[in-house]
């Protein structure tokens, strides 16, 4: 599936339950890196597209997990629009296998794995307790 099929799919809320793999949100959110002015855009569509896409599948809102959407897109964010930045999804995937390889998540370079398994962290941003994230300052 090209890029752009995958994003008309995801915007109409027509990507499978079985199919909305981690992976596919690491597509989907650089994709909209690719697209979008800059993260707040792009952090916008990417919240409300998952959450849209998630009420079609059925998907309880407990799946959502706020945190790790805004934590994740500041990363894939970070490493697409830098200077060495992938013009291509298959370029970006495999030079980025970390974000999207079963393992220890990227995040607990950022997070203590408590702070994230929190309902707190769940329903709303919590700054990271171990570093910042990249382009915080410009985020939070």
């Amino acid at each position: 599936m090209t890029d752009e099929e995958f994003l008309a799919a995801f915007e109409k809320q027509a990507i499978l339950r079985d199919d909305w793999s981690h992976e596919a949100h690491v597509r989907m959110t650089w994709l909209y890196c690719q697209q979008e002015p800059d993260f707040e855009s792009m952090l916008d569509k990417v919240r409300h597209g998952i959450q849209a896409l998630n009420a079609i599948n059925g998907v309880e809102g407990k799946l959502y997990h706020e945190t790790v959407t805004v934590a994740f897109s500041s990363i894939i964010y970070a490493r697409a629009t830098g200077a060495r930045a992938a013009r291509s999804w298959p370029v970006f995937r495999d030079g980025n296998r970390d974000l999207i390889d079963p393992g220890p998540s990227p995040l607990l370079s950022y997070y203590r794995k408590e702070t994230l398994e929190t309902d707190d962290a769940r329903l709303g941003f919590i700054a990271p307790d171990l570093q910042p994230l990249p382009g915080d300052a410009a985020i939070i």
